[in-house]
């Protein structure tokens, strides 16, 4: 350290008697660094020197920061305003950002290209009416249904009645007009497929609808059937009574001639009245034959 010291202090005698500058990258005016540098000088600060600003970027004065560094060498290339500052060539410009961003082709364009890039990046065209044949060698010519140089914007003009005999629109105009028939045509297609699918969708639907129609009558005759068969068996049960009944009561009158007995008597015996049976005198045989009967018509019932 002491070593550094001293060369320092034998450098500014020198300077004192000589006067200059110690960082040689600095200017005799004060010592700062000179444009196209940043940081401070050997002078200014021991520790530090001028350094060179990036690769084609320049600053005209004495700077501090790398960040200064944001004038580009070349006109043609613009800074990206990074840190380190980086230059890269215009759109419509191809090439090396440092020094030599060149035009793309006429006609051609690029967009923002990278620090170096090659004339592919020339892909784009001036005309919107044109396209680009890019690779190696990019040009630009006018579209189908255009004519003209496509060498800048507007120079691809729309084939016409007018210039249907010009370059590039020879059987073009009637092509334009066969596509715009074709154009019309798929059109008025896609019109018919959609009714066609509505069709199909509301067949489908009063298909399903019948279907579900359907299936209720059928379970409503179902249901009418049971009902039906419900009250057959009613009657039917109902017919077993009465039969019962009237055998019973021809039975009782057959095995009690002699014996005077009507409807009502018969009566007063389901019931079961044991004191209207002894009022009416009949014998046990018809008693029993009575209460026999009964119990057929309450089977019958249940």
């Amino acid at each position: 350290m002491k070593q550094v010291n001293l060369i320092l202090f034998i450098f500014a005698i020198f300077k004192f008697v000589f006067g200059g500058c110690i960082d040689p990258n600095s200017s005799d005016h004060g010592c700062i660094c000179k444009a196209g540098y940043y940081g401070p000088s050997q002078d200014q600060n021991s520790s530090s020197q001028c350094t060179q600003c990036p690769s084609g970027t320049f600053t005209v004065s004495s700077t501090n920061t790398i960040q200064d560094c944001e004038i580009c060498v070349d006109a043609n290339a613009i800074n990206n305003k990074l840190t380190p500052p980086v230059c890269f060539c215009k759109a419509g410009f191809y090439g090396d950002a440092s020094s030599n961003c060149k035009n793309c082709p006429l006609g051609t364009t690029s967009a923002q290209s990278t620090s170096t890039s090659t004339i592919t990046v020339c892909n784009q065209c001036i005309d919107d009416n044109a396209y680009n044949t890019g690779g190696q060698n990019p040009f630009c010519l006018c579209k189908t249904g255009y004519q003209g140089t496509a060498l800048f914007a507007g120079s691809c003009m729309q084939c016409s009645d007018n210039n249907q005999n010009a370059p590039g629109c020879l059987g073009q105009v009637n092509n334009s007009a066969n596509q715009n028939q074709s154009a019309k045509v798929n059109e008025n297609n896609l019109y018919l497929y959609i009714l066609i699918a509505l069709f199909f969708i509301i067949q489908i639907i009063f298909i399903i609808w019948v279907v579900k129609k359907y299936r209720s009558t059928l379970q409503d005759i179902t249901k009418y059937k049971e009902i039906m068969r419900a009250s057959q068996q009613e009657l039917i049960s109902l017919k077993q009574i009465i039969i019962t009944n009237q055998s019973c009561q021809t039975q009782i009158i057959n095995a009690n001639q002699p014996i005077q007995i009507n409807q009502n008597d018969i009566q007063i015996l389901q019931k079961n009245d044991s004191q209207a049976i002894e009022e009416q005198s009949l014998s046990q045989q018809t008693i029993q034959m009575i209460k026999n009967c009964n119990d057929d018509i309450q089977k019958n019932q249940n």
